[in-house]
C-alpha cells in the first residue's frame, strides 16, 4: 500500500535544499522540491535503498557552515552537535571542529550540561569534555532538565535520576512513557 506523507502540505516555513554541494534554505510549498517518496507499511522503508546522502549545517543565510560529510547529524545545543561517521558518534563545535571523538553507538544532543549516550546498547551521560558522568547502564532515557532525568531501567520500568546517576524516585509499572521536566513537573503516560 503506497501512503504520501506529502499529499497534505500546503507551507513549509524553511528547509534545507540541496543541488549538487550547494546547500540552500527555501521557503516554498514542499512540492517544489521534494519528490514524493514511497512507505512501505509492511517493510517501514522509505524512499530507495540506493539513496546516498550526508548532513552538514549551514547558517541562517543558506551559507555552508559546517561540511555536508556526516552520515547522521543532530542539532545544536550548548555549543555541541552530535554527527555521526562511519557508524559511530562524537560532537563537533559551530566551526565544525571535532570536540569529542567519534566513539559512541549513538548521541543525543547535551541538555542541562550532560549529552545522552550509547555504547553496546546501553545508554549513559557524558559532559562537555566526553568524560562519562553516568556509565552508560540504561535500556533507555530522557535528556536531562532542572538537574533530573528519567531512565528506563529495563523496558517500561523507569527511574528519575540526578546528575550524579543517584535514583531519586522509581515510578510504578504502569508507566509507559515519561517526558522531561519543565516547571518542576514532568509528564507521564500511564497504560491501563
Amino acid at each position: 500500500m503506497r501512503v504520501s506523507i506529502f499529499s497534505k502540505v500546503t507551507k513549509v516555513a524553511l528547509f534545507l535544499a540541496c543541488v549538487g554541494s550547494i546547500w540552500e534554505i527555501a521557503a516554498l510549498p514542499a512540492r517544489a522540491y521534494l519528490d514524493e517518496p514511497e512507505i512501505d507499511n509492511e517493510t517501514q522503508k522509505v524512499g530507495s535503498a540506493t539513496s546516498v546522502w550526508s548532513c552538514g549545517f549551514v547558517d541562517k543565510e543558506g551559507k555552508p557552515v559546517i561540511e555536508a560529510k556526516y552520515d547522521g547529524c543532530k542539532r545544536f545545543s550548548e555549543g555541541l552537535a552530535p554527527v555521526c561517521l562511519k557508524g559511530k558518534w562524537g560532537f563537533v563545535d559551530t566551526s565544525g571542529v571535532l570536540k569529542i571523538p567519534m566513539q559512541f553507538d549513538d548521541a543525543n544532543p547535551f541538555s542541562d550540561g550532560l549529552a545522552a549516550v550509547q555504547m553496546r546498547n546501553k545508554w549513559g551521560f557524558i559532559d562537555r569534555s566526553g568524560k562519562s558522568v553516568i556509565a552508560p547502564k540504561f535500556f533507555s532515557v530522557k535528556k536531562f532538565s532542572e538537574s533530573a532525568a528519567f531512565v528506563e531501567l529495563v523496558e517500561n520500568k523507569w527511574a528519575c535520576i540526578d546528575k550524579t546517576g543517584k535514583t531519586l524516585f522509581d515510578l510504578d509499572a504502569n508507566v509507559s512513557s515519561v517526558d522531561d521536566f519543565k516547571e518542576g513537573l514532568a509528564l507521564v503516560h500511564r497504560s491501563s
